[in-house]
């Protein structure tokens, strides 16, 4: 037989599960008594609402030096500045760094920490980074002294200080199956020469080392005279046994253009041409959507319409060479040559620069 439950009891149980929800419901929510309605109308808190509570709670937990120096970094670092600042965890990426910069000048200065939430696509854990890594604040001479250590990884060898000082110029050769390219920028960001010049295309997979040496010894006959050489080395992502062969053609052509440009090394000591990672190109000018790189035409295209950050100087006789390539590929590979050696002058030679100029100041400054 079952047990007889007494209707009261069972009354006063569902009474008890129906005021523990109520509880549950009223501790995570406030309520009001519109005036039209008897019954209670509860009203959740908006997720804003709960985002701006736990910001200011972060924001809470920094005194005033440290809150004047996340301002000032808000304030006053550029994009890519603020990415090299971030030291723990993942680094800031470029679209969340842009849109503080442009909310910055859309909307004037940032006058608080709050002002923070109102940035897109900046969420609380962004913000918890954000005031994490600014509240020390910026040393201008170690993070201009930083940018160059990171920028001399991407090279191979490395490239001294001491050796970087001596740069005036640099310039670009990307060597290809039937041409080898090459562009020359010097310090204050004028390219003076932009240029190909046509390979054997028949047969290129079989030539012997004598016809090798031929064509490089070609190609730098052809190169200007430039205080550094680089090479850009891309990753191969599809090796096919056909694709194995001109890979080993371009490699070994690679391999006698730079014996030959380092033919004084055995006296000097010191490499002339140096290998660049194809990472410091997409890093330099936000060559990537996603995982994968995008043209490099449109940076090319800001540089001639003039809306490039910097300006750029490029004669008109190296424009109309520039587009009268016939086809996207040859304008690629230009646009590709260009940008590896104005990233140089821009982040290696500009960088050794104004670590030299916060030296000298703060040189003088001791001496006074």
């Amino acid at each position: 037989m079952q047990p007889c439950v007494s209707s009261s009891s069972i009354f006063w149980s569902r009474l008890s599960r129906l005021r523990s929800r109520c509880l549950l419901s009223l501790s995570n929510s406030t309520f009001s008594w519109p005036g039209s309605q008897q019954q209670p109308v509860v009203q959740k808190k908006s997720k804003m609402c709960r985002y701006s509570s736990r910001a200011g709670q972060v924001a809470v937990n920094l005194n005033d030096e440290e809150k004047g120096n996340v301002l000032h970094c808000l304030n006053n670092l550029t994009t890519e500045e603020m990415r090299r600042v971030f030291r723990s965890g993942k680094s800031l990426s470029a679209t969340i760094a842009f849109e503080i910069c442009q909310h910055r000048e859309e909307n004037g200065l940032f006058s608080c920490l709050e002002d923070l939430n109102k940035v897109k696509k900046v969420g609380l854990k962004t913000f918890s980074a954000v005031c994490e890594n600014f509240r020390k604040g910026v040393d201008e001479v170690e993070l201009q002294r930083g940018s160059l250590d990171r920028d001399l990884k991407y090279f191979s060898p490395l490239l001294s200080p001491e050796f970087v000082k001596t740069i005036d110029d640099v310039t670009c050769i990307e060597i290809c199956i039937d041409s080898a390219y090459f562009s020359t920028v010097n310090k204050d960001l004028e390219v003076t020469d932009w240029d190909h010049l046509p390979l054997l295309g028949s047969h290129y997979q079989k030539q012997t080392a004598a016809e090798i040496l031929e064509q490089a010894h070609d190609i730098v006959s052809c190169l200007p005279k430039s205080s550094v050489y680089v090479i850009e080395s891309r990753v191969a992502r599809r090796l096919t046994p056909s694709y194995m062969q001109l890979l080993l053609f371009v490699s070994r052509l690679q391999m006698a253009v730079q014996t030959l440009i380092n033919v004084d090394l055995p006296t000097t000591g010191q490499h002339k041409l140096f290998n660049v990672k194809d990472s410091f190109t997409i890093k330099a000018f936000d060559l990537r959507v996603g995982g994968e790189r995008v043209s490099s035409q449109h940076v090319v295209k800001c540089i001639e319409d003039g809306t490039f950050e910097e300006n750029v100087e490029i004669e008109p006789m190296l424009w109309k060479r520039y587009h009268r390539q016939p086809t996207d590929i040859f304008k690629e590979r230009y646009a590709s040559c260009l940008l590896v050696s104005l990233g140089f002058c821009r982040h290696v030679l500009n960088s050794h620069k104004q670590a030299a100029s916060h030296d000298g100041q703060m040189n003088d400054g001791d001496t006074s």
